[in-house]
This record gives structure tokens, sequence and C-alpha cells, in this order.
């Protein structure tokens, strides 16, 4: 686990852990200027086709209500990230709920992904 103050790539200063999944952990982290990203660190056994074709499947997509990429690099301990926009650290469900965000089922997002 990185600890707030460290950086990843040398770019980005993590501020807090947020999430650990089955093949990352997600950071908040500060980068250039100030902007809010989030990491997404893989672990080290995480092919890195899979974690390329993540990146290039979410560089494609441009909407409003989808993250954008905001860099991918390896970190200094080897293991690779990919940095998104920060958007908030509360779920979609609770932002859908709240009125804050329209529902996009995942069959509309899969046709806009691949048309």
């Amino acid at each position: 686990m990185m600890t707030a103050d460290e950086r990843v790539g040398n770019i980005y200063e993590i501020e807090a852990f947020i999430k650990k999944g089955v093949q990352s952990q997600i950071y908040k982290a500060i980068g250039i200027q100030g902007k809010q990203i989030a990491i997404k660190l893989f672990n080290a056994d995480v092919p890195r086709q899979r974690i390329v074709e993540e990146k290039e499947n979410a560089g494609r997509v441009r909407r409003p209500s989808i993250v954008e990429v905001d860099g991918y690099n390896q970190s200094q301990d080897g293991r690779f990230f990919i940095a998104f926009g920060w958007v908030s650290s509360r779920s979609l469900r609770h932002d859908i709920d709240d009125g804050k965000r329209t529902g996009f089922c995942s069959v509309q997002a899969y046709r806009f992904a691949v048309d």
C-alpha cells in the first residue's frame, strides 16, 4: 500500500487510499497544477497487455459522464498504473439516487463504446 505524500511515476502525489480490488488499488492523488486524479495501481502479476487494453478502451470514450484517462506509466516499484480524472468518492448509484446523474445502462455504454 502506498501512503500519503508518496509519488507515483514521479508525477502524481498520493493523497489517500480509496479502495482495493483483486487486481489493483485506487488512490486519490494530485497531478500537475493541482489537478485531482484517481490512480489505478495494478498488482505486479497483472499482465501488461491487460492494462494497455484497459487504458486504450477507456481513452476511446469521450462523454461527460465517463472519466478521461490522464496518463499511463510505470511506477518506481515496477507496477503499472493508469491515471484518471477524479470524479467523486461517491458511487454512481448514490449520485443517480440523489438525482445528480441520470442512469446510463451498460448496454447503452457498450453500444456507444463500440460505435
